[in-house]
């Protein structure tokens, strides 16, 4: 899990053996999402999230980011998730390319 946990990404697989079936979960950002690519959480007990906002908690280089969303104004997320039968990451990668892709 170290190796996902606060790291930048476009998606990332949670996959593994539930009842005996192997199965997955994929959440997909869009490039156009605040902060993309943004930081996943991910722990071995079933945590999946992604966070756009905290990049200095899991980097001290990283700048401290504030973030003040105007009166009127809005803020556009885009996680599709895909829940999934055993898939290659090569799949999963031409899957989130065609999600990319769309404006």
């Amino acid at each position: 899990m170290d190796q996902t946990w606060g790291k930048p990404a476009s998606w990332v697989d949670y996959s593994g053996e539930l009842n005996g079936e192997k199965v997955g979960v994929v959440l997909f950002e869009h490039p156009s999402s605040f902060h993309h690519p943004s930081r996943w959480h991910v722990r071995d007990y079933g945590l999946l999230a992604v966070n756009p906002f905290g990049s200095n908690s899991f980097d001290k280089t990283a700048p401290v980011s504030k973030f003040v969303l105007p009166a009127g104004k809005s803020l556009r997320l885009r996680y599709p998730i895909v829940i999934h039968a055993p898939l290659h990451a090569a799949e999963i990668e031409k899957m989130y390319r065609v999600f990319a892709s769309e404006r």
